[in-house]
Formats: C-alpha cells, structure tokens, sequence
C-alpha cells in the first residue's frame, strides 16, 4: 500500500510535463486540416488559422476550383535555409490553369490552443536560385492520355541558403529526382503523414518541390508524369495535347530559356516556344522513338515564364508573310482555307505594325494554331486559340510576344502585360473598335490597384480594360512619340527580367523628361477615383464671340487628383471642345465658342478614371 502512494506522485509528474514535439504537432494539424477541408465549411478551416483573414485567398481560390473539398493540404518541416522560429509550412494545392490561381503557402505556427496556420509565404518571395535554363523531354502518350516529362533544370545562385521551393501543378507525380547529377531521395508527402526528412532529399508537397538543401544547387533533374484526360485547359487525347498550366517547374515563374524535345503520334504536328531545332543537337540522351511516334524539337533563346507545348492532327490552312517572316496558321482536322486567310492576314498586318514602332520580332516565323476545348494563350512565336475567336484575337497574342515575352510577366505581383497589349492592339492597332476605352471607364468600382491585379480573368478583367485606359492617358500626358518610344525601350531591355507596372515608369519619365511618379500613385496604385461635376456654367458675349465660364468641382478622393479632361459646350448641332487640366478641388475654365452655347458636358474619355455628372444648361 505505501509503495503504490509513494510512485503515483512520480508518474502524475511524469505526465504533467510531458510535451509533443514539432513533429507531433505537424500531424496533428495535418489531420485537422484534412478534416476542415473534407467538410466543406469555411468555418471549420478559418478557425485553424491564427487570423481568419490569412484563410482569404484560399477560400477565394477554392470557390473557383469547385469548393474547399477539391482542395488537398500537405504539411513539411520549414526547409533548410528558410525562417525556422514556425513548425512547418502548409501546402494547399489543387489543379491550377495557365496565368491564373497558385496553390497557398502558408507557414505553421506555434499558438496557445495548439498549431495554426499562419500567414502565406507569397510565390514571389526572392529565393537564393534562378533556373536559367530548362531542358524538356516531353513524351505525350494520347492512348493513357498521359505525358512523361524529364526536366534538367539548371540553376543559378543569387545569394542566401535558402533551400530551392520549386511549384508544379499537383497533377503530376515525381518518380526520380537528381541534385547535382547525383541520385537523390525521393520523398513524396501523403495527406496522411508529415515526412522526416535529411540534408540532400527532394520532397514533393503537393504543388511544390523543394530540394532540401542550403548548399548551392547548379542542376535539379526531375521525371513526372499526369494524366490529363481533358479539362478544357490541359490535355492529352487523341483528338490533341495542351500541355501548358505549371507543368515546368519554377522559382516564382521566373524567366528562363528552353529547350523541348517532344515525341509524339507519328500524324501529329508538335510545337513549343522558340526554333525548330536538330533533336541530336540539343544535348538531350539519344532516343529512338516507339513504333507509331515521331519527334519534334524546339530552341528558345528568349527567356519566358510559361513554356507549352501543343501537338495535334494539325493541317496547314493559310500561309503569308510580313516583313520576311512566314505566317502560317494551322487548323485540326480538314482545314478552312477562308478562315486561315482571315487569321493570316490579321496576322501579317499585327506583325508589320509591331515592327515599325516596337522593334524586330524575335523569332523566324510566326504561326496560329487552332484550338478545339483550350480558350486561348500566347506562347510568343506561335499562339493558341480557340476556333470560336481564332479572328478576334490573333494580334493581340502577337503583340504578347513584345509585352510578356521580351519584357516577361510572371502573373505573381500584377498582369502590366494585359494591360498593354489590349492598348498596343485595341487601341493603337484596331482604334477602340470593341469599345476597349469604355471598357476602362466601367472598372470604377473595381477597389483593387492596377499594381494588385495579379488574376487577368477576376474582376471583370479590369486589368485588361483598365489598364489599357492609363496608358490612353498616359498618351495623353506625354504624348503618343514618348509612348512609343518608352514601349520599345521596354521590350529592348527588359529582356529575361520579370516585369511590373513599377518597372514601367522609368521607360516612360525618359522618353517624355517628366516624373511620373504623381501618376503611378493616382492611377496605378490606386483604386478610388474622382467624381467630376459642373457646379455652374455662365456665359457672356463680348466683341463679336461668346465666352463661358465653367466651374468645375472634384470630389470622393481623400486629396484633389491631377487631371485632365475635355469640356463641351453645345447648342444644337453645333459644340465646341476645349482640353483642360485641373489640380484643386475647384477650378474655373473659360471656353471661348462662336456660337451661343447652351449646355456644358464634361467627356474624360481617353483622359481620366473618373466619373462625371449630367449636362447642365449655361445661362447668361
């Protein structure tokens, strides 16, 4: 009886400092994190977040897969290199399409009721590598509807021991890796347990790959493989392969150049970014290619963020050329010849207009293909579209080439690129004819920045629309000669150099010898605009002429924007304009007419994100 009374004190002891490790506790929030999801609810996931607003964008991202339940969660130690006070990140991923969501990553933490998620590691984080240079053996096999991808990724080091996180959709399998040309562990996480992992392994979480390393990485080499029975996005049948969302992996969908061999049904044409190029001497592993197959190889020299390839029964439909260069255009099954003549001929006329202010296409030929169920991408010397809008929307992926391929876009801070190419082609090339200016003037109550919109196709694709209303006013403010030349000096030299909105402005303050900086802030950065009203309109003749008086007040902005818009006067069938500038919260104009006017409009079309009230009558 003593004995017994004297232990029992030693073992509640025991028991009361015992602690769960790191390891434990990455389980257990594994496990919980499963379980959120599987449910469905969003509370049920927010309320494993340190601050519900950190479950933001993944609600957001999941909404548009289909709900939180098409949703998958992996939870890894932090790698080496990276901040080590957290107990691990977490990966929720889901199949993303080209330019468009990324799967969240987000770091565990230590909290008083146990884990939590807490907040996300942004994609564009500077990272201590760049891959340089990607070189892709691709084997698409429509009979499994699969493709087989071997990646030697070579990189460069930039400073720092971060461990290398690579994304890749989560639809493809790693099988082997290799670090350096050595042979590494392979350790594919479960949604059922936390990996331990070592110095030298390559982990792949869901949509991300992370070479658990702090030493300096010069190659990775990878083999994959997915299935992709055909969303209309991505994949591989008999009928053709769209192999284009996340399918090489990157840092932060940095620029890099390409080499791609692909294999592939024998009555097929293959394409990928760049030339066409000898297989043999693009130092891929010799191969001989299976009965019924045939190969195809690519060079890219420009460093772009999104490589693809496309392959299919396709058959040429109309050939030109502009400046030299072939335009071909490209149809699956039995081609329309009066179709691909529209397309090529856009085309020529997209590439002679490009070339006069923009500077030389940077590859030997350009080419259209057709698509059946893809919507539509740019892919630099060729395109992708859709059959539906194969005539509306060529040039516009032509001018990508310029803006996306040789200055790059890597769709992680905003989307510049959208923005100028719908000016360089709505705008300057087709004259506002789909009415993209007005486009613009509809995005008033979008309350996101320019600079935030990193989703093209979210609110309303504003950042199209929108942004090609700034650069109509940035026309202008410093001319359309400064624009031009501000573009072209952009696509000169921002080649291989992930580009924003930010980047933009110094082309643009040299060219026209003005500081831009007041008009990034109201426009770009910026996201509430001004109401524009007549308070009062008088007029007045004097010496043979009517002069008016316009009063002119702004409102619903924190300080009086600086802008620049047109005021009409009106009598009739007569009017008479007159641009104006206006930087105080109340301004008086004089417009001088021949005529008696009677009403006064104010038009910011082309000129300012503002709205404006009614007409109002001008009395004497």
């Amino acid at each position: 009886m003593n004995h017994r009374i004297a232990v029992a004190p030693l073992l509640l002891l025991s028991v009361s400092f015992w602690q769960p490790t790191s390891q434990d506790l990455r389980t257990e929030a594994l496990q919980k994190l499963r379980l959120a999801l599987g449910s469905g609810i969003e509370r049920n996931l927010q309320t494993e977040f340190a601050r519900a607003q950190d479950s933001a964008y993944l609600i957001e991202m999941a909404g548009r897969r289909g709900g939180l339940t098409r949703v998958g969660v992996k939870v890894i130690p932090t790698p080496l290199g990276w901040p080590d006070n957290d107990l691990g990140w977490v990966v929720f991923h889901a199949f993303h399409g080209i330019q468009s969501d990324h799967d969240p990553l987000h770091t565990l933490i230590r909290a008083a009721e146990g884990p939590r998620v807490g907040r996300e590691i942004a994609e564009a984080v500077p990272q201590s590598h760049r891959v340089r240079h990607a070189a892709l053996d691709v084997a698409l096999l429509p009979s499994t509807n699969q493709v087989r991808v071997s990646a030697r990724l070579d990189l460069e080091r930039l400073n720092g021991e971060k461990a290398p996180v690579f994304r890749l959709n989560d639809a493809y399998v790693l099988s082997k890796a290799s670090v350096n040309g050595e042979l590494a562990r392979l350790v594919v996480a479960s949604s059922e347990s936390v990996p331990e992992l070592k110095q030298g392994d390559v982990v792949q979480a869901g949509g991300i790959v992370v070479v658990w390393s702090s030493a300096p990485v010069r190659s990775v080499e990878l083999e994959y493989v997915a299935k992709l029975s055909g969303t209309a996005s991505e994949k591989v049948t008999s009928a053709a392969a769209y192999v284009t969302s996340n399918w090489v992996p990157t840092l932060g969908r940095q620029p890099m150049t390409t080499t791609t061999r692909i294999t592939h049904p024998e009555e097929w044409l293959a394409f990928s970014e760049g030339e066409p190029a000898d297989p043999a001497n693009l130092g891929f592993p010799p191969r001989n290619p299976p009965a019924g197959m045939r190969v195809a190889a690519f060079k890219n020299s420009l460093p772009i963020s999104f490589p693809k390839v496309v392959a299919g029964p396709y058959q040429l439909a109309a050939e030109t050329e502009a400046n030299g260069k072939p335009i071909r255009a490209y149809h699956l099954g039995p081609p329309d010849a009066a179709r691909g003549k529209v397309q090529v001929d856009l085309l020529r006329r997209g590439m002679e207009f490009m070339e006069a202010r923009f500077g030389a296409f940077p590859y030997s030929s350009y080419s259209l293909l057709e698509a059946d169920t893809y919507y539509g991408i740019e892919s630099y010397s060729y395109t992708l579209l859709n059959r539906s809008i194969s005539t509306r929307f060529p040039v516009h992926e032509l001018v990508h080439t310029w803006f996306g391929g040789m200055a790059p876009c890597s769709y992680t801070k905003d989307t510049w690129n959208e923005g100028v190419t719908q000016y360089v082609d709505s705008v300057l090339f087709d004259g506002n004819r789909d009415g993209t200016l007005q486009g613009g003037l509809r995005t008033l109550d979008v309350a996101k920045p320019l600079s935030q919109m990193a989703l093209p196709h979210l609110d309303g694709s504003a950042t199209y629309f929108r942004g090609a209303f700034v650069m109509k006013a940035l026309e202008a403010e410093i001319g359309l000669e400064a624009v031009l030349v501000g573009l072209k000096a952009l696509a000169a030299m921002r080649r291989g150099l992930d580009t924003t909105w930010a980047d933009l402005r110094p082309f643009f303050e040299e060219a026209s010898g003005k500081d831009l900086a007041w008009f990034w802030r109201q426009w770009i950065e910026n996201a509430t605009f001004p109401m524009l009203q007549i308070v009062e309109a008088q007029k007045v003749f004097r010496d043979g002429s009517w002069g008016t008086w316009v009063q002119v007040r702004q409102t619903g902005v924190p300080t009086p924007f600086r802008l620049r818009f047109e005021v009409t006067l009106s009598a009739g069938t007569k009017s008479t304009k007159k641009v104006v500038e206006m930087s105080k919260a109340s301004e008086l104009f004089r417009i001088d007419s021949d005529f008696e006017p009677t009403s006064a409009s104010l038009n910011v079309m082309g000129y300012a994100l503002a709205r404006t009230g009614e007409a109002v009558p001008i009395r004497k």
